[in-house]
């Protein structure tokens, strides 16, 4: 079975959740499904209305990106500071993290790449702050980084036991089109 396919079946019951755009008509040009951890995210309820708010700011960041506008994108880890996208330490284990900084608190979605175009977010948590019930991932130094990279890598391995993610050395091999490379 392709990934593609597996992604579908997933899909199908209930353990991926694909983002669907807002608005019906805008175009999709890359694929962004996540976990119940994420999709709980999304839809609430939170602990506050301005939670909310920030949640609705953190969907129009990846909805840019399934929609195909201009997305940074950075390989070596520790320097992606302004990057949407940056591989984490240990590139071979290819886990990725997408950055909302539209707001504060900064919120990062933890996943990994199953195909060009396609990520796959498998938890979240703030940055620099508590907030919605999360405590913030803190420094590089924080064992709260490692932790959510096993949890991608555990939660691939029960998705996807006979698929890699992707494996790459260029910007390209993840992003196809309309990046930057940081």
């Amino acid at each position: 079975m392709s990934i593609r396919a597996a992604i579908k079946r997933h899909v199908h019951g209930g353990r991926l959740f694909p983002l669907e755009m807002t608005i019906a008509s805008d175009p999709v040009q890359r694929g962004l499904f996540y976990s119940p951890d994420v999709e709980a995210l999304m839809e609430g309820p939170w602990t506050s209305p301005k939670c909310g708010s920030r949640v609705g700011l953190l969907r129009g960041d990846l909805e840019s990106f399934v929609k195909g506008e201009r997305v940074s994108v950075c390989l070596k880890p520790y320097t992606a500071k302004e990057a949407f996208l940056g591989r984490l330490d240990r590139p071979e284990d290819e886990v990725w993290d997408m950055r909302s900084r539209t707001a504060s608190p900064g919120l990062r979605l933890f996943g990994r790449f199953a195909a060009p175009n396609i990520f796959i977010a498998f938890t979240w948590a703030p940055r620099s702050t508590a907030w919605n019930g999360r405590e913030p991932m803190g420094d590089r130094h924080n064992p709260k980084w490692d932790f959510a990279k096993q949890e991608c890598e555990r939660q691939w391995g029960m998705l996807f036991p006979k698929h890699e993610p992707i494996h790459g050395e260029e910007v390209k091999d993840y992003v196809t089109a309309r990046t930057v490379a940081v």
